[in-house]
């Protein structure tokens, strides 16, 4: 773990979303999008229903902010238990990353799998400025010196609603190295027109460790469809192809519990059915091989919660008898 962290990039970005929401409030966009989308008591809102939202929502921001921080910190926490224990190794040992393969962290958190594959062309995305700060810190620990953009803005989605987004990133990035990114899982935009820019697609996705409490990137009080694990598992299954080469593979991680069976019974907790799912994009990628390996129970101070199968996040039970990382690897086609 990184100690005494500071974020001197991370904490500009509340000022940057403050600024670019009283823009985008005073927009014609977030006033057609209240009308058509929000309602009040079933009802459209009224002007005095909009001025309330807008200040709900300046208020939000500032939670926003110190949700990203003490998600991060916490990540930060049950990540390291998770390296100490050979999580990390287990997960590159059934990749078998190629030494020259250009390899795309969706969710990169706080970098300890680049951290354990030690070498160049990583490109890591995180929505979260706090984590891309913290997997910063760690690879320049141990020689790597990635490159780091962690700005975003919040801007009126038609179909999200306010959300916060990635500042598109006007350099041309040097692959062979590593790179940190903000982008949003949902859309790829920045890693996508990077890709594009370098006339190159990824050799490999990872997608890992995820099933855990999702951290919208909406802003709570006007949002509309928040993300689910399971919508951006299909989301890379269906478009991993914008960002990943004909033949090449999407890694996915899969968080699992076992219940005992009267408590599965009175829950809506079913099995996670990786054939179904592949079956419904069979089009896109075909699924190789899996495996399930052994995971440590994360603490409840990390923040993070078990969702099975990606759909609900829940809290752990006590009575969970395994907890399991599910491993797939996937060829696209």
């Amino acid at each position: 773990m990184i100690a005494n962290q500071t974020f001197p990039l991370a904490s500009k970005q509340l000022s940057r979303w403050q600024k670019s929401f009283e823009k985008a409030a005073a927009s014609s966009k977030f006033r057609k999008f209240l009308m058509n989308q929000v309602r009040v008591d079933n009802k459209k809102p009224t002007a005095s229903h909009a001025a309330e939202i807008v200040d709900l929502v300046r208020s939000d921001l500032v939670s926003m902010d110190e949700r990203m921080l003490e998600y991060a910190l916490g990540w930060e926490f049950a990540s390291y238990k998770h390296l100490q224990a050979g999580v990390y190794l287990q997960i590159a040992d059934f990749a078998r990353f190629h030494p020259d393969e250009l390899v795309v962290e969706l969710g990169v958190g706080c970098g300890n799998l680049f951290a354990t594959l030690g070498r160049p062309k990583l490109l890591g995305i995180d929505i979260n400025p706090y984590a891309l700060e913290l997997a910063h810190s760690r690879l320049a620990g141990i020689g790597l010196m990635p490159t780091i953009y962690p700005d975003s803005e919040v801007l009126v989605n038609p179909f999200f609603g306010l959300s916060l987004t990635p500042v598109p990133i006007r350099d041309k990035l040097n692959l062979d190295g590593v790179n940190l990114v903000c982008d949003n899982i949902l859309t790829f935009a920045n890693t996508v027109e990077i890709l594009k820019s370098n006339g190159v697609k990824a050799d490999c996705i990872v997608f890992i460790l995820f099933g855990g409490r999702s951290l919208h990137t909406t802003i709570e009080l006007v949002e509309r469809n928040p993300s689910t694990d399971l919508h951006e598992t299909e989301r890379i299954l269906r478009d991993g192809s914008k960002i990943c080469r004909k033949g090449g593979r999407i890694i996915f991680g899969i968080r699992q519990i076992s219940l005992d069976p009267k408590e599965l019974s009175l829950t809506s907790v079913q099995p996670f059915n990786s054939d179904a799912l592949f079956r419904k994009y069979r089009s896109q990628v075909t699924l190789h091989r899996q495996t399930s390996i052994d995971l440590i129970r994360e603490d409840s101070r990390s923040g993070i919660a078990i969702s099975v199968p990606s759909l609900n996040p829940q809290v752990l039970p006590e009575s969970a008898h395994a907890y399991k990382l599910l491993l797939i690897e996937a060829i696209v086609k």
